[in-house]
This record gives structure tokens, C-alpha cells and sequence, in this order.
């Protein structure tokens, strides 16, 4: 009598049914590698508290690995070279103030094509633009004539050089935003009145974004917009045309949970990295939304994220600390767990079996 095994192969190739993982990676012959973790440092002088600050506060980085970073407190840009360690103010820019050269709370912060330097000079409802070659103001942006911006909080931008605004709204005396807006802009500031078209018509659309991001996923080399709305707290994807995706938004929806303040969104690598202001914490998922682990050994706050121009993580603390930036050599996650199926068995009796792995 032939002999009837009592196990089933499994294997990548043709998928483990309900296949969830925690603190793993899969490397491409299917090997799982526990995760790895930006393993943060501290650099820069500390920032002046921001007492009741809500939501994100920029950080950016050009291609030659200096990093710009908000001190809303100050009301002043702050510069961190690629070989140093203390931050130096932008020169040409003061505050508070309202005249050009002149800032009120900055928050977003993000480098553009021909090093262009765009600030979202919040308490002044616009967008600076500084020539960072010259040091220069180049523009301000006000938004459109008949629809100026609120507060802008944050920027990204695309590869095509075209410039996204994060605006979640004017403030109303019960707390509660509206009026919020995610605008596109190119790098002559001239707004893309299509994208607003295409955006507008979407069932599922923005209400009050805080944070925006651009996402590249490495599998289909294509970009993804990326929108941290703040009422109520979700993360959602759209193409960059202004086309809602639901598919993407399911994938990394469990990245945010229920924030009691809007946190703040980067992504470099394959990694979404998502700050989750109230447990003082920043949480690492990978494309297909797995949960990768907590970035960093300690507590760490983080107003805002950024990436450098080597893909290393970037946080902004939003107080009396330091800021943070990932060093070349990572950190490991110290668990990993996944779950698969269930299995479906051919022969009877089946009898199932438990592997359990510790190792150092």
C-alpha cells in the first residue's frame, strides 16, 4: 500500500492562503529575515517647545544630503549641512512677519527641482519658494484668487518636479477644521486646476489633510500620492492624476489607527513610516502594509518625517529635542510572527503539527 503523507507542501509560488506577518521580511528566493529598522541618532542643537502644536512640522533634504527643518517656534528655517552636526538658520529669512523674507510658524518643508526650497509659511496662508543656490526669495504663492489657502501644513513633491500642498483648513472655536484642501502646483507655482477637477469628482477625497506624501512602489515603478487626513484619521491613495486608489489606500489603511492628533507621513525605500504622536512612537510597514516594527530602541516623539537624499529616515521632534536621522547600519526588529491559513487537507487522517523557532 502506497504511503499517504499526513503533510502539505507550502510555498510562495502559489501563495499560503491568509498569509499575515509581523517583524519579518521575505527575501526574493522566500527566505523571512527579521525586519530591518532605521537606527536613529540624535544631530543638531535642540528645538524651543512648540506648546499645543497640532499636527506635522517639516523636515526636507536635496540631493547633496542637507537637511531643512521648521523651527516654528522661531519662526525660521533651519539647515543641517551634509558633514555637519549643528544646526545653522537659513540666512535671508526672519520672523514673525508678513512682509516678504518674513515667516509665521513655518511647518512644511520640501526641496524641488533646480534647488528650489518650498516652505509652507502657515500663519501667512502661503507657499515661500527660496532659491537655495543664491539663498534668494524666487516667489509666494497665495493659492488661487478666489480660493486662498487656509493654513498649509505640508509639501511634497513629485518627480516631475510638481509641488503638492497639504491644507487641512481653517480652525472653528469647537476645534473642528474646515475648508481643507489638497492643491498641485507646478514649479512656476501655477495651479493644476485638472488635478482639483479630478480630486473634486472622487467619492473618497480629502477633507482635512495634514500630511502628504509621494510614495514610489518599487514594483510597478510608478508613483502614489499618499494624504494623512486629520478629521477623521485616515491614509488614503490616490494616483498622481487626482484618481482615488482604492486598492493602495486598503493595503496601508491599518498604518494609521485612531491618532488623537494628525501625525506625519514619509516613505523611502519600500517603507511607509507613519508617527503616532500620542504613543510617542514611529510605526514601519512595508508595500503590501505588513507591520515591519517601532522605529527606534527609546520613546521617540516625532512632529515630523523626512527622508534624505540617501533614503534614510529623518525626524523632526516638535520640541525641546534633539532631531533624529537614521545611521547606514540598521536596527533589527526583535520579533517576528506570521500566520497563515486555514489548510485544507486531502487525506484523513491529517495530523497537523506546530513549529516553533527561537534563536539568537
Amino acid at each position: 500500500m502506497a504511503h499517504s503523507p499526513t503533510y502539505r507542501f507550502l510555498n510562495l509560488e502559489h501563495g499560503w492562503p491568509l498569509f499575515q506577518r509581523q517583524g519579518l521580511e521575505i527575501a526574493d528566493d522566500g527566505s523571512l529575515y527579521l525586519a530591518r529598522l532605521p537606527h536613529l541618532a540624535p544631530v543638531g542643537s535642540d528645538l524651543l517647545p512648540l506648546p499645543g502644536i497640532e499636527g506635522p512640522v517639516g523636515i526636507g533634504a536635496d540631493e547633496c544630503g542637507n537637511v531643512y527643518i521648521a523651527d516654528a517656534a522661531r519662526h525660521r528655517i533651519l539647515q543641517l549641512k551634509a558633514c555637519a552636526d549643528d544646526l545653522e538658520p537659513l540666512p535671508c529669512l526672519r520672523g514673525p512677519g508678513t512682509r516678504p523674507g518674513e515667516l509665521h510658524s513655518p511647518r512644511g518643508v520640501a526641496v524641488g527641482a533646480n534647488r528650489r526650497l518650498y516652505i509652507a509659511d502657515s500663519r501667512n496662508a502661503r507657499i515661500v519658494v527660496i532659491d537655495l543656490n543664491t539663498q534668494q526669495l524666487r516667489a509666494i504663492w497665495d493659492g488661487l484668487p478666489d480660493s486662498p489657502f487656509a493654513e498649509p501644513w505640508d509639501l511634497a513633491v513629485d518627480r516631475r518636479g510638481r509641488v503638492y500642498v497639504a491644507d487641512p483648513g481653517s480652525l472653528s472655536t469647537d476645534g473642528a477644521r474646515a475648508g481643507g484642501s489638497l492643491r498641485r502646483f507646478d514649479a512656476r507655482g501655477r495651479a493644476d486646476t485638472a488635478f482639483a477637477a479630478a480630486l473634486a469628482a472622487q467619492d473618497v477625497r480629502p477633507l482635512s489633510p495634514a500630511g502628504v506624501t509621494v510614495a514610489l512602489l518599487p514594483d510597478e515603478n510608478e508613483e502614489r500620492l499618499l494624504v494623512l487626513d486629520a478629521q477623521p484619521a485616515r491614509l488614503l491613495a490616490y494616483h498622481l492624476d487626482g484618481q482615488y486608489d482604492p486598492a493602495a489606500t486598503h493595503t496601508w489603511s491599518r498604518a494609521v489607527g485612531q491618532f488623537g492628533s494628525a501625525g506625519s507621513v514619509a516613505f523611502a525605500n519600500g517603507v511607509l513610516y507613519v508617527s503616532d504622536p500620542g504613543a510617542q512612537r514611529v510605526l514601519a510597514f512595508d508595500t503590501t502594509g505588513a507591520f515591519l516594527g517601532v522605529v527606534g530602541d527609546a520613546p521617540v516623539t516625532a512632529a515630523g518625517l523626512g527622508v534624505d537624499c540617501h533614503g534614510r529616515l529623518l525626524i523632526h521632534p516638535g520640541g525641546a529635542a534633539a532631531v533624529r536621522r537614521a545611521l547606514e547600519l540598521p536596527l533589527f526588529a526583535t520579533c517576528g510572527t506570521f500566520l497563515a491559513g486555514p489548510f485544507k487537507a486531502f487525506t484523513d487522517p491529517t495530523n497537523w503539527q506546530r513549529l516553533r523557532i527561537k534563536c539568537d
